[in-house]
């Protein structure tokens, strides 16, 4: 009769749910698998941001940007958003978070300049605040001067004709802020905007840019071929320094982590000359390069329906990045074991599926923000919603706010050893050990043989360190038999589980 301990939860979101790894998961949810990879970690709910005057529907917030204290007044954050329900010209607006970081936002300045502005192109550069506002087909840089000014780094002549456009970035070699839209290359360092036409290939479409040693890194796609060229900075050559394939799909995601170019590629896209998907499903793919040829890790179904990503964030040497019809953003990184994982990180908003259109709460998923350990999501309005979330916490200590339910579910048989995989088998007994909260429940759940999940265990948190057994269903019933075990945990209060284990014997045996 085999026990099986489940103690190591970093592996990330298996491709098959039948994998022999013993780490990975079907899906986790809301949990923190990096930190400590034998322990289950909660993340904290998000809270509602609130506004010193004016609504949160009218100004639509969406992205937000650490700035230099000494230049916005002792505003540290600065947050983009629009001027009102009727004028979505940019608008600025600031918090103060040497006092009160869990204070009101305060309407700050305007553009002044008309046009729309670009949810998630909000970026710090040499202490200021930058973004850039779209007026038709002209594309502007705006700098937010001071609380109170808005000055324009492009106009006069030298906006961009462009709509598909890059997050803004800084090269860390040259502290020159980098702009890619459509075919044009711009840099700012400070005081001269400066563009280039001549190298990106007019079919070229840029998504996102980053820096591999001296280069900057622009990747994107041409129809369904996914292209990212390594440029050395120098425009008065008309050629990029290398070019690198990463394959069939549309490149949206290009990070550099660790001196690693990592890619996060769509793979649901439609065909050249159609409005239809060229491909079986819809997936996603993490690719990476590391010099030679660009290497794919992990191809990971999304359901059956998909939208485009959201910006990327960089944030403690992982990547994050989001879809706009899912519960929560994605992250990748190296775990503790040094291996490249992917996964589902901590909910966007609370656990809600945040839709792509249409009249439910939350309209659209236009942005989210990772600084230190807060995130901010921006939502735009339907009907009386027009949301800016941000992690709750106290000033000085963790939040005491876990109320979502945070879920981790294991793939088949997990950790099993193969000779009894495939064999039939009794479940006999179930523990789970966590340390336990004031609040919430924990619960285990199984499936057998793609069963609905049925409840083994559901405790009341108290705190401590706890270790619960079963021998049958929560409600009495005799476990299950079969060839195909599969565990759920459910988590409120802010639980930390640590190991999961489970007995069974194998029944009719022919070899």
């Amino acid at each position: 009769m085999p026990t099986i301990n489940i103690t190591n939860w970093d592996g990330g979101q298996a491709e098959d749910i039948r994998t022999f790894a013993t780490n990975e998961s079907q899906e986790s949810c809301n949990f923190d698998i990096f930190t400590n990879p034998h322990l289950l970690q909660p993340y904290p709910d998000s809270v509602t941001e609130t506004l010193s005057t004016g609504t949160l529907v009218d100004f639509k917030l969406a992205d937000v940007v650490e700035v230099d204290l000494s230049l916005y007044s002792s505003s540290g954050l600065i947050a983009l958003g629009e001027e009102g329900a009727a004028d979505s010209t940019p608008k600025f607006f600031s918090k103060d978070i040497q006092t009160n970081l869990t204070g009101d936002w305060t309407p700050r300045a305007i553009s002044g300049l008309a046009g729309t502005v670009v949810k998630g192109s909000l970026v710090a550069y040499k202490g200021l605040a930058y973004a850039l506002q779209q007026n038709s087909t002209s594309l502007y840089l705006i700098q937010l001067t001071n609380l109170t000014t808005v000055t324009h780094i492009n106009t006069g002549g030298g906006a961009i004709t462009a709509t598909a456009t890059a997050k803004m970035f800084v090269h860390p070699e040259d502290n020159i802020l980098y702009l890619v839209a459509g075919s044009t290359i711009a840099k700012y360092d400070g005081s001269t905007f400066t563009t280039s036409t001549t190298q990106i290939p007019t079919n070229f479409t840029p998504t996102s840019i980053t820096n591999y040693g001296t280069y900057l890194v622009i990747a994107g796609y041409i129809l369904n071929k996914s292209i990212t060229y390594l440029w050395g900075r120098d425009m008065t050559i008309n050629t990029f320094q290398g070019t690198l394939d990463f394959g069939e799909g549309r490149l949206n995601i290009i990070e550099n982590l660790g001196e690693i170019l990592i890619g996060v590629k769509m793979n649901n896209i439609a065909g050249v000359n159609s409005s239809s998907p060229m491909v079986i499903g819809n997936t996603f793919t993490i690719q990476i390069w590391a010099g030679g040829e660009v290497q794919d890790i992990k191809k990971i179904s999304l359901g059956s329906t998909l939208y485009s990503t959201l910006m990327k964030v960089k944030n403690k040497n992982r990547l994050f990045f989001a879809f706009k019809n899912t519960d929560c953003i994605y992250t990748v990184g190296k775990n503790k074991s040094g291996s490249w994982i992917t996964s589902k990180d901590r909910y966007i908003f609370n656990g809600a599926t945040v839709p792509s259109s249409g009249s439910s709460q939350l309209l659209m998923f236009d942005n989210f923000t990772i600084i230190e350990d807060i995130m901010w999501a921006g939502f735009s309005s339907g009907a009386s919603t027009g949301l800016f979330y941000r992690t709750k916490f106290t000033a000085g200590s963790p939040s005491t706010d876990y109320t979502a339910t945070c879920s981790y579910k294991t793939t088949i048989n997990p950790s099993m050893p193969i000779a009894d995989r495939y064999d039939d088998k009794q479940l006999e007994a179930v523990q789970i050990a966590y340390t336990g909260a004031s609040t919430g429940t924990t619960v285990l759940k199984y499936s057998v043989d793609g069963s609905a999940m049925s409840t083994i265990i559901s405790d009341t948190n108290t705190t401590g360190e706890h270790m619960t057994p079963a021998y049958a269903q929560n409600d009495g019933t005799q476990f299950l038999s079969g060839k195909e075990f599969q565990f759920q945990i459910e988590s409120t209060g802010g639980t930390k589980i640590k190991e999961v284990r489970y007995r069974y014997k194998k029944l009719n045996e022919s070899i």
